[in-house]
């Protein structure tokens, strides 16, 4: 028996998209999930000019809370593409991305 594949999602997020997130807002934990935010703690330039935020979303029923960041133009690289992909394969998938100001949905 096959194991099913899941669909995964590249994210390559906006300025606008990482200026605008706020707490109530979906965006992706470390497993590529999107979920609530539900505590912004910090947005800033990073030196290169990019805008980073880092935010809590929340996990499951329990009290528990994820921690994520996501940076202007740049791939959430999240465990499942880290363990699908090698890093040059996800650098050029980035450079596609960011090319084509594109999201995309990869098997």
């Amino acid at each position: 028996m096959k194991k099913k594949r899941r669909m995964i999602e590249a994210f390559c997020p906006s300025r606008q998209f990482v200026s605008n997130l706020k707490v109530g807002d979906k965006a992706p934990d470390c497993f590529g999930k999107w979920r609530e935010v539900t505590d912004i703690i910090d947005r800033f330039e990073d030196p290169s000019g990019r805008l980073v935020v880092n935010y809590y979303t929340d996990f499951g029923r329990s009290a528990m809370r994820l921690s994520g960041f996501l940076v202007e133009n740049l791939l959430h690289r999240s465990i499942p593409l880290k363990a699908r992909y090698s890093a040059s394969q996800l650098d050029v998938m980035e450079l596609i991305m960011q090319r084509n100001h594109m999201e995309v949905k990869v098997a």
